[in-house]
């Protein structure tokens, strides 16, 4: 009766030893997959933050492309009323010495 009360302990004590294992083993990969999860993370986070520096960049190049491009349109559009200006001015002068 000894015996079995002692085998009952000791088993008693391996399952406990087992399962402070398996808890530990346990903790050990939710941690692993925890670092792994949080590099996975880091890694999206700075590929975040490089493309907001390329869409800034971008966006700077295109207002100042749009700038440029406005300025160009103004200085064309004045051209072309100083010329239909002319146009008119010649086209007169023609129809009076005619």
């Amino acid at each position: 009766m000894k015996s079995l009360k002692s085998s009952r302990v000791k088993l008693g004590q391996l399952e406990l030893c087992f399962i402070q294992n398996d808890s530990a083993k346990m903790q050990q990969v939710s941690a692993e997959k925890l670092d792994e999860e949080l590099t996975v993370a880091r890694l999206y986070i700075n590929k975040m933050k490089s493309e907001v520096k390329n869409v800034v960049q971008r966006s700077s190049q295109l207002e100042v492309a749009q700038s440029e491009g406005n300025q160009k349109m103004g200085e064309m559009e004045k051209s072309l009323s100083d010329n239909r200006l002319l146009i008119q001015q010649v086209c007169c002068a023609y129809r009076f010495h005619l």
